[in-house]
């Protein structure tokens, strides 16, 4: 009997919650825009970028919070996304990031402006009703 009452109390994925690939789509698309126009991380986008790069950012990012493998089903694991994106060059403020003076793949400043244009993505990409991420 009480298997009959039982169902799904599961909490959804972010992916799920953020409106599934079509939120993803739009997030990607609201990001890579501001990307674009920012001063601070637009340089990574100088030498070009690929015409599907939203489609791919989009489904890398379904995939790593929660919604189907589409990323590495078409384009390639972690390994390639780490590849893909070394040897883009240093950054201004690169020297002096880590303690012992090797560069990484994005200093301390870059990450947190790519942070803020993904929050400000979030934020212009759902219902000013919707509250649904607040608890993730």
């Amino acid at each position: 009997m009480e298997e009959a009452a039982a169902h799904d109390d599961r909490r959804p994925s972010i992916f799920e919650t953020a409106g599934g690939d079509e939120g993803m789509r739009r997030l990607a698309e609201a990001w890579h825009a501001r990307v674009l126009a920012d001063p601070v991380v637009s340089h990574a986008f100088s030498h070009g970028f690929r015409r599907d790069h939203t489609e791919r950012l989009a489904a890398y990012w379904a995939e790593a919070l929660g919604g189907p493998p589409t990323y590495s089903a078409r384009y390639g694991d972690e390994t390639s996304v780490v590849r893909l994106h070394s040897g883009n060059g240093e950054h201004d403020d690169d020297k002096g990031d880590r303690a012992d003076g090797q560069d990484e793949a994005a200093p301390a400043s870059v990450r947190s402006r790519w942070l803020t244009l993904l929050g400000d993505g979030l934020g212009r990409n759902r219902r000013r009703d919707d509250r649904s991420l607040e608890g993730h």
